[in-house]
């Protein structure tokens, strides 16, 4: 109400009864205001002291409801005029209290609160050369070990955001570092993965960071599912394990001077299944025997493409795939790959046609532009065994309009004609 008196009066919108009737009822100890009643007071000061020369001058300042900012935080656990008045550890206390409070309610209302603080403080940051500003970076760097836990969705909005405006803080990032050095890292989340990758990806920081990362004891973790030793992509990725192990990538692709210590870190692994998902996504540092199994070859496929040369490898972990109906869309493509190459269904194996999903491999045939080993041995049992469904599939191949299957076509109708023409001598061929 206010604010909107103060901005009818900047206009000189406001008739002279009415600004005496605003200085005989405001209550002109409320710093809330807003800037804009300080305007209004150095204009009527001399009234003021005459209707009430009881009241003393004060600083008005904008609040969270400021509007001319463009924002509202009703639910930020602070607002402006707290973060200018009162004393930084009261300000950290107000920040973090309820986060010690088990009742579930209470730790999911303050987690909405901690959302709005972090959005409210992002938007203060941003204003570099208010006082408010300067007051949250200096909570920020010198709270660290309060804060983070809490606000590391902040911290690493303010470190590493390239649209946030606000410079980076080294001795802040050390302090974040102290602060992993005393964690239980069995609670590594996406966040704690999200302030690495960032570190890894800055040249000043990637060694330091590739290094922390290596020292970490791994047997700390739990298991990606405690309660059975199978898990799925996104079980593994989702989980702490999952999380601190999929930052092995990156120090592999920024440093090339660490391999012993990733091949030892991930020996150490001490769940079976994990550490075999690992020996795949890291494939080069292990001897093919540490790889025929089916958490090796879905590790392999989170990360590569199958190449020919692997294709050998695995044949006897994708012949089982095919025998048990295992449906997978992240090692589809690649057990195609090498069943083409590496495995003659004609021979070596008995498929139960009623499981056996055929369709990625019968498709790879004619979508790839290599000739793969036994790409003719799969057409023809496809066509023996289960010949209506793949002739359909067949048809509606001739309506692609990518030229690779295209030219597939034609090489394997070619191909069928000259068959045909060998197994019967007496027919004209062209």
């Amino acid at each position: 109400m206010i604010l909107a008196i103060c901005l009818l009066y900047k206009d000189n919108l406001l008739p002279e009864n009415v600004v005496t009737k605003i200085i005989q009822i405001s209550d002109f100890s409320e710093p809330m205001y807003g800037k804009l009643f300080n305007d209004f007071y150095k204009d009527n000061e001399e009234e003021i002291k005459r209707l009430r020369p009881e009241i003393k001058k004060i600083d008005y300042v904008d609040g969270i409801f400021d509007l001319s900012s463009g924002f509202v935080r009703e639910n930020a656990l602070v607002n402006e005029q707290q973060l200018l008045t009162l004393d930084e550890t009261v300000i950290v206390d107000i920040l973090i209290t309820e986060d010690n409070n088990d009742d579930i309610f209470f730790q999911n209302e303050f987690l909405q609160k901690v959302d709005e603080t972090i959005d409210f403080f992002k938007e203060l940051l941003q204003q570099q050369t208010t006082k408010v500003a300067e007051i949250v970076r200096i909570l920020l760097q010198n709270n660290v070990t309060q804060l983070y836990t809490a606000y590391k969705k902040l911290y690493i909005w303010y470190l590493f955001d390239k649209e946030n405006n606000v410079n980076s803080s080294e001795s802040m990032i050390q302090q974040i570092f102290d602060h992993y050095a005393n964690k239980n890292m069995g609670s590594f989340d996406f966040l704690d993965a999200d302030f690495f990758e960032n570190l890894l990806n800055l040249d000043d920081y990637v060694e330091q960071a590739s290094n922390f990362l290596l020292n970490i004891d791994v047997k700390k973790f739990p298991d990606v599912v405690p309660s059975h030793d199978d898990f799925t992509y996104e079980e593994f990725f989702q989980s702490p394990i999952g999380k601190f192990l999929n930052l092995f990538a990156s120090i592999e692709k920024k440093i090339n001077t660490l391999d012993s210590d990733i091949i030892d870190k991930i020996n150490d692994i001490p769940f079976a299944n994990v550490k075999s998902f690992m020996y795949g996504r890291h494939y080069e540092y292990f001897l093919d025997e540490q790889l025929k199994n089916i958490f090796a070859f879905k590790g392999f496929s989170s990360r590569y493409k199958m190449n020919i040369d692997m294709t050998v490898v695995f044949k006897e972990v994708v012949i089982s795939i095919l025998n048990s109906s295992v449906h997978d869309t992240w090692i589809e493509q690649n057990v195609a790959v090498v069943a083409l190459e590496q495995i003659d269904p004609l021979i070596e194996v008995s498929f139960d046609w009623n499981k056996l999903n055929g369709t990625n491999i019968f498709e790879l045939i004619f979508h790839a532009s290599y000739d793969f080993k036994f790409q003719t041995q799969w057409l023809e049992m496809f066509f023996k065994e289960q010949s209506e469904k793949y002739f359909r599939k067949l048809i509606l191949l001739f309506y692609s309009p990518v030229d690779v299957v295209q030219n597939n076509l034609k090489q394997l109708i070619s191909s069928a004609s000259m068959a045909d023409c060998k197994n019967h001598p007496n027919t004209a061929c062209f």
